[in-house]
């Protein structure tokens, strides 16, 4: 990208789509693996993190069903991306909402980590050794007594979706 087209990017890119994107490369996933993560387009993340819908040359503006994928697959909260898009005003959420918004990251977490074990048609001992996560680690996931960090799990997940083992 030459210094004019970052400068022009930089311009038109929002506080949210700056927010994501650092988050999605914080996390270092790609836009196909975001799309996984968050099952929104990987384009249409590309261009909420842009700001703009480059066929009509408007802003973006997701909804808050869209910010709770994003928050959910990036293990922030929902707040500070309802925040970041001016939806709320650092007004804090509900101690309540935070706690089902978890409890709903987490149930999905473990449904597609299921899904994936079920899918690759392996048995966990198998698992266990090709993806080195110790049994107990794969069963505290499954029970959600353990939260890991999207870096501790995303290759071995995707050695899980991709059918690599």
């Amino acid at each position: 990208m030459t210094q004019e087209e970052l400068l022009e990017r930089a311009r038109k890119q929002t506080k949210l789509g700056r927010h994501l994107e650092e988050l999605r490369l914080k996390n270092n996933l790609s836009y196909r693996r975001a799309e996984e993560l968050t099952d929104i387009s990987h384009s249409y993340i590309r261009n909420v993190e842009n700001g703009i819908d480059p066929r009509t040359k408007k802003a973006i503006y997701p909804t808050p069903d869209i910010l709770e994928k994003f928050a959910i697959a990036y293990n922030v909260s929902l707040e500070s991306l309802l925040e970041a898009a001016n939806i709320i005003e650092h007004e804090p959420l509900h101690d309540e909402m935070d706690v089902q918004v978890k409890e709903e990251r987490d149930k999905l977490f473990r449904i597609r980590l299921t899904n994936l074990i079920e899918q690759s048609g392996l048995s966990i001992s198998e698992i266990t050794r090709k993806t080195e996560i110790p049994l107990e680690r794969i069963n505290d996931l499954e029970n959600g007594t353990f939260e890991p960090k999207v870096e501790e799990i995303q290759i071995p997940l995707r050695l899980l979706n991709e059918r690599e083992l």
